[in-house]
């Protein structure tokens, strides 16, 4: 902030001289003018009675052109080096002896200086034991305090503990988790319902065979039963055969009451009465079979009966049938192996029937018997499960109870535990600020009577050295400076250049711009940087930004080496001057400047002009003397 500050006075001086040179050089010409005029005069005077003349020089009045923009400017700057570092006394005293001077090499914790104690001999070393035994004491005090604290603790947080571990040892004896309930009776449960979900897959399996197979024998029943239909269907069909003597006497499907006189005559000629039978047996069998219908399992036994009647009086009928007439031996043993073939017909069928009905009935023993075992297993096992429930849910309760009697046990120490940490915290802060007091007290005389030796921080060079033998030195006063440090911004950078950049010119630099710049001695020597910070703020006030810029040349520069800052403004040069002297010819602008004794013509351009003065720019600087009142001979 000092060097800003300074540059920014730098600055003011430069333009408070400027205008001082103007302002003078406006006297010098009036004072010369008069001068001029006074001489003439003189002479004129002196020569008037003379033939020869002598040529006079004409006296012009004429301003310097006051420059407000510039292609460029310069700024002050100065070599920060970050390899530098400075070694203050760690307290106030006299100089006693110095170790070390300007181009010593020196390490972190060598001895630089040495400062003489304070009070008279043996009085500091006397007061400082004095203060470091009552830290020391208060530093015991302290130590004793937390560990006794701690041990309080400790021992109310075993007690805790102790509750929690009878609290974790009463759910894991009665509970598996602390979701799932009673552990002994939870898994008794489990294993009874396990078991009756066993029964109720058996029990559904066998019902679901239950039904299976009673429905497989029931349909082997219907199977035996079409059986039969067709074999009374054939037995039928055989008697109409019989009857009509083989001579297609009876329609195919006959459907009718006979009598004895549609039979054939050559039947039955040698028994009389089995006729009658034939008939009557044969409308018996009609009449069951097509007119009262086979509905039922006994309608299917006594059509089969009555069928096996109906063959036997017809293999009677023919019997006692003789071979005369339209009925030939052959013939009648052709219609006694029809009657033969629908009696094995209707045995098979009547056989396979009863076997379907006997299968039924004992499957229907069997599954029925095993359904009801299981089914009263499963009742059997659903109220075992009812029971285990009732058993869980009043241990439950018990345990339940011993649980919160334990966590209200717990919550209770908790508590004392928190009041027992609260205290303790209490007792070793007091310690502590005992402790700290004291200590306190012992630094600031071991600090102010005690240190006699001043102590480098730092390895490197010794640049500077602010003290001599018998100095009496302040705390604030910088003993040395070292060079060669080795810091974190010296990794990055050893040297920077630092400037401070008006605020109204903030927006022609940025970061990682290039700038050059030159010592004071070497003005045509220029160096090169680049720019690497830039303040974020402004200084309140200098109203500058502070700008840092990494030397890209190789050159080696003392920290704080005064610099001359070199920055484009981007803007071309222009001068202000009074508007009476712009004059205007074939639309070109000039103004008449004094170089030698005669005034010359210059031409200008024009920027800006409101009235009283003009901006102007061409080939003129601050030094250009341009004639006032003057349009030309």
């Amino acid at each position: 902030m000092n060097f800003i500050a300074d540059i920014h006075q730098k600055r003011i001086k430069e333009i408070l001289l400027t205008k001082k040179y103007v302002i003078g050089g406006i006297i010098c010409v009036l004072l010369i003018g008069g001068v001029s005029f006074g001489k003439v005069s003189g002479v004129s005077k002196e020569n008037e009675n003379t033939d020869i003349q002598t040529p006079q020089k004409t006296a012009y009045n004429f301003i310097y052109p006051e420059k407000i923009h510039d292609e460029e400017i310069q700024l002050i700057g100065r070599v920060l080096s970050h390899e530098t570092a400075s070694v203050f006394p760690r307290r106030s005293g006299i100089v006693g002896d110095i170790l070390a001077d300007i181009g010593d090499s020196v390490k972190k914790g060598d001895v630089l200086a040495y400062l003489l104690p304070e009070g008279v001999e043996n009085e500091s070393s006397l007061e400082v034991e004095t203060q470091r035994n009552a830290m020391q004491k208060a530093k015991d005090e302290y130590e004793n305090t937390q560990l006794l604290e701690q041990a309080g603790i400790d021992r109310m947080e075993q007690k805790v503990e102790e509750k929690f571990v009878n609290l974790r040892t009463i759910k894991n004896d009665n509970y598996s988790s602390q979701d799932n309930g009673l552990r002994m009776e939870n898994e008794e449960i489990n294993l009874a319902e396990a078991k009756l979900s066993v029964l109720e897959t058996q029990l559904n399996k066998a019902e679901n065979n239950r039904d299976a197979k009673l429905q497989e024998s029931k349909n082997s029943i219907e199977n035996a039963q079409d059986t039969v239909y067709v074999a009374l269907q054939h037995t039928y069909q055989t008697a109409l055969d019989v009857m009509g003597g083989g001579s297609g006497r009876f329609d195919e499907g006959s459907n009718r009451v006979i009598s004895e006189n549609d039979l054939n005559p050559s039947l039955g000629i040698l028994d009389v009465n089995v006729r009658n039978e034939v008939v009557a047996n044969f409308n018996n069998y009609r009449k069951a079979l097509y007119v009262y219908g086979i509905t039922t399992d006994e309608d299917y036994f006594t059509a089969i009966e009555g069928g096996k009647e109906l063959l036997m009086t017809l293999q009677r009928l023919i019997d006692a049938s003789s071979s005369s007439g339209k009925l030939s031996s052959s013939m009648i043993n052709d219609l006694s192996n029809k009657i033969h073939l629908s009696q094995d017909k209707i045995d098979s069928a009547s056989e396979k029937l009863q076997k379907a009905k006997d299968s039924y009935t004992v499957i229907q023993a069997d599954v029925v018997d095993a359904v009801s075992i299981l089914k009263r297993q499963w009742e059997e096992q659903k109220q075992n499960i009812a029971l285990l429930q009732s058993k869980w849910q009043k241990s439950k309760s018990q345990v339940e109870s011993q649980i919160s009697l334990t966590e209200s046990g717990i919550e209770q120490m908790q508590k004392e535990l928190e009041y027992t940490r609260a205290m303790a915290q209490k007792n070793i802060d007091a310690a502590k600020n005992q402790y700290n007091i004291a200590n306190t007290a012992y630094l600031k005389v071991a600090a102010q009577k005690g240190h006699t030796a001043l102590i480098s921080p730092f390895s490197g060079i010794v640049s500077k050295r602010s003290i001599e033998v018998g100095q009496n030195i302040m705390m604030s006063q910088s003993a040395f400076e070292l060079v060669d440090v080795d810091t974190s911004l010296s990794q990055k950078a050893k040297n920077e250049i630092q400037f401070g950049l008006p605020e109204d010119l903030q927006t022609i630099l940025s970061l990682d711009d290039e700038i050059t710049f030159f010592l004071p001695e070497q003005e045509t020597k220029l160096y090169r940087a680049r720019v690497t910070r830039i303040s974020p703020q402004v200084d309140s006030e200098l109203h500058t930004f502070t700008v840092q810029a990494k030397l890209l040349d190789d050159i080696s520069l003392p920290h704080h080496t005064s610099v001359q800052v070199k920055i484009s403004t981007g803007e071309k040069k222009s001068y202000r001057v009074d508007s009476s002297v712009l004059k205007r010819e074939n639309n070109q602008n000039y103004v008449w400047i004094l170089k030698t004794d005669e005034p010359e013509r210059l031409y200008v351009d024009v920027i800006e002009e409101d009235g009283e003065f003009a901006e102007i720019t061409g080939d003129i600087n601050e030094q250009t003397k341009i004639v006032l009142n003057y349009y030309g001979k």
